[in-house]
C-alpha cells in the first residue's frame, strides 16, 4: 500500500471502508476523483495483489488484506471516508434497497451518526420481518436498539415494538411479553390510546402462539376498545383465544364476524 501513489491509496482506503467486496462505481463520488483515475488505481491495486477484479464488481484479495488497510486509517480519517462514502451511496442507490441499507447503517455508524445508523437498521430490520426472515430481523432490530437511545420516541418505540413482533412470530413468547410491558411501563399513562391497543395486540399474538390463554384474552380486551383498532385483527385473536379454550362455538362466530369485517 505504502508502494502506491496517492491518488491509488485514496481509492483503495475508499474501497476498504465500503467493504471487502465494493462497487467501484461509488469511489469517484467518495474520493472526487474522476473514473479514468479510480480505474487507474484500482488497476495498480489489482497489480499488487491487494484488489481482485470479478465480472461485475471488486473484492479485496483476502478478509486480513481488507483489515490491515482499514487499519492503517486514523480515526477522523476513517470516519470521514465512511460519511462520504454514505453520502455516495444514499445518492447512487435512491431508497437504499437490499442490502444497501445494511451497508448504508454500518457506514452511518463508523462516521459517529448513531441516531442515522439506528434508523437505517430499524428500516432494514422491518423489511426483513415483512418477508418473514425472523433470524435476520432479530439480529438487525437487536443492532438497531443498541444504537437508539432508550428515550428516543421516535426510533425507540417502533424498534421495540417489530421486535415484539419478531420474538412472537419467532416462539420466544417470554420476551415478546415481556418487551411488550416494559415498553407499556415506559410509555406510561401518556401513551397514545392506537400505540397501546396495537401493543396489546402484539402481546396477544406472543401469547396465543405459547398457549397462555388467559392473558390473550386480556389483551385482546384492551386492543378491543382502543381508538383505532381493526375489528377484523381483534376478532381474528379473539377467536384463536377461544379455540384454545375449547370454546368452539363462540370461535366460530368471532372468525366470521372478522372475516366479514376483513
Amino acid at each position: 500500500l505504502e508502494g502506491l501513489d496517492a491518488d491509488a491509496r485514496r481509492v483503495i482506503c475508499a474501497a476498504a471502508v465500503l467493504g471487502r467486496r465494493f462497487d467501484w462505481a461509488l469511489l469517484g463520488r467518495v474520493t472526487s476523483l474522476p473514473d479514468a483515475a479510480v480505474v487507474a488505481a484500482l488497476r495498480r491495486g489489482v497489480g499488487v495483489q491487494l484488489v481482485v477484479a470479478s465480472k461485475d464488481s471488486f473484492r479485496f484479495r483476502h478478509a486480513l488484506t481488507h483489515e490491515a488497510v482499514l487499519a492503517g486509517l486514523l480515526p477522523p480519517e476513517r470516519a470521514q471516508l465512511a460519511g462520504q462514502a454514505l453520502a455516495a451511496v444514499e445518492a447512487v442507490h435512491p431508497g437504499l434497497p437490499g442490502a444497501w441499507c445494511v451497508l448504508a447503517a454500518e457506514l452511518a455508524e463508523e462516521a459517529g451518526d448513531a441516531a442515522r445508523a439506528g434508523a437505517l437498521l430499524l428500516e432494514a430490520g422491518r423489511r426483513d420481518l415483512a418477508v418473514g426472515a425472523l433470524a435476520s430481523a432479530e439480529h438487525t432490530l437487536t443492532r438497531a436498539r443498541t444504537l437508539i437511545s432508550a428515550d428516543d420516541p421516535v426510533l425507540g418505540t417502533p424498534a421495540d415494538e417489530a421486535l415484539i413482533e419478531v420474538f412472537g412470530l419467532s416462539g420466544q413468547v417470554d420476551r415478546a411479553i415481556e418487551t411488550g410491558r416494559t415498553l407499556l411501563a415506559r410509555l406510561g399513562p401518556g401513551a397514545s390510546p392506537d400505540r397501546a391497543g396495537s401493543l396489546h395486540r402484539g402481546i396477544a399474538r406472543a401469547a396465543i402462539a405459547g398457549a397462555r390463554w388467559a392473558e390473550a384474552a386480556a389483551s385482546v380486551a384492551i386492543a378491543r376498545v382502543a381508538p383505532g383498532a381493526d375489528p377484523a385483527e381483534v376478532d381474528a385473536c379473539a377467536a384463536q383465544v377461544m379455540i384454545g379454550q375449547g370454546n368452539l362455538a363462540e370461535a366460530d362466530e368471532l372468525a366470521r364476524s372478522a372475516l366479514a369485517a376483513a
